[in-house]
């Protein structure tokens, strides 16, 4: 096994607007082209990964009458060149997977009303709660993850409320995939998160109750709190999540959550201590199935479904800028909640650079030494990105 340094990348993921936003502020046709190069070298597997893709949205934003307003956009992934991965779609065995199938699809098409306090929008949407931790649109890949749903935002109670039901979740591995439940998912899913200033301290409390009719036995609900603050240059926070049963969900889904967050700001760096726990017990461990993984738990995706053991992720990272320049790294230790197994540590890095408002190009590199889970994986990423 390749010897590597211990490991951790937070990806720079775009946190867009709660309950969707359209590719861009202005009304009118947007366009929106990322060409990424990744490629991926796992020792459990006899080939690298090599992909070259082009991901195109065009969409359109209706202008704002009354206070309504819509929203129709189109996705479309390519393959680009020569190259072998596996693509969960195109039959390619031996290669690692990078999960960016070739398709053409309906991506976004909603209505909105909005007034000055509340907003409602209905129909396909990009949905980013909070952090994504636990619902949000996977923007890393190229087929993003959209929502069938109704949401509501409202300012209200001097605090600011998200509600929603969502009917379908439309993944990332596009709507005419081969595998029907990876293309999507059906599900009666009610969604509750108020958030709240207190001066320095903002303080947030969640429910989301996840009902899954074609899998009865994994329906589930999850109850939590969260709280931040920023102490001059400290800033802190720490959150809670209890995950149990819900409707017909086995009596076996009762595992917790928390995280602690400790940064300090040096200038044009910001660096921080990071602890994240998803419980486990060796027969059930807590699960987050609509979430942007690829921002937690290191860049490789070692840990997209947490492990029975459950996960205990120990992260040092820092991230700045300098001009045009945006840039990071991260270093992970990944262990066991129950036994405390070590799995393994991850590496990373990260840089981006604006060319103008509507051109950046991008670089991340991650490495994952594995010890009792998986094999060591090496990933590097190259994007181009153009927007108008």
């Amino acid at each position: 096994m390749r010897k590597t340094r211990p490991v951790w990348l937070l990806v720079c993921a775009a946190f867009l607007a709660p309950g969707g936003a359209s590719l861009a502020e202005g009304e009118g046709f947007e366009i929106d082209a990322r060409y990424r190069m990744e490629s991926v070298r796992d020792d459990s597997l006899p080939d690298d990964a090599f992909a070259s893709t082009l991901r195109l949205r065009l969409g359109y934003l209706s202008p704002e009458r009354r206070g309504w307003q819509g929203l129709l956009e189109f996705e479309d992934v390519r393959q680009l060149g020569g190259g072998s991965y596996n693509s969960t779609a195109n039959g390619v065995s031996g290669s690692p997977v990078v999960a960016d199938p070739e398709d053409t699809e309906l991506n976004q098409a909603w209505v909105r009303w909005q007034s000055d306090d509340r907003s409602v929008q209905l129909g396909r949407q990009r949905i980013n709660i909070a952090n994504q931790r636990f619902i949000g649109a996977v923007g890393f890949r190229q087929n993003e993850q959209t929502f069938d749903a109704a949401m509501l935002l409202s300012h209200a109670f001097g605090g600011s409320l998200q509600a929603g039901y969502i009917a379908r979740v439309n993944r990332i591995f596009g709507a005419h995939h081969p595998d029907p439940e990876l293309a999507v998912t059906d599900t009666q899913s009610t969604l509750f998160d108020y958030e709240r200033g207190f001066g320095r301290v903002v303080a947030g409390a969640y429910a989301q109750l996840m009902n899954f009719p074609d899998s009865p036995e994994t329906s589930h609900r999850n109850i939590g709190i969260r709280v931040q603050a920023e102490h001059g240059r400290l800033d802190w926070r720490a959150e809670y999540t209890s995950q149990r049963h819900f409707k017909d969900g086995a009596r076996s889904i009762d595992a917790a959550y928390y995280r602690l967050d400790l940064g300090w700001d040096f200038d044009a760096i910001h660096a921080g201590l990071m602890r994240e726990v998803l419980g486990g017990d060796g027969a059930y461990s807590f699960q987050t199935p609509f979430a942007t993984l690829h921002g937690f738990n290191g860049a490789t995706d070692k840990f997209t479904e947490t492990p029975p053991g459950g996960l205990v992720d120990d992260a040092l990272h820092f991230n700045g800028g300098h001009a045009l320049w945006q840039y990071g790294a991260a270093l992970h230790r990944f262990t066991s909640d129950t036994g405390s197994i070590h799995y393994g540590d991850e590496l990373a890095a990260w840089a981006t650079r604006s060319i103008n408002e509507h051109l950046n190009v991008g670089l991340e590199i991650a490495d994952y030494s594995a010890d009792a889970f998986a094999a060591d994986t090496l990933k590097i990423w190259f994007s181009l990105n153009v927007r108008y």
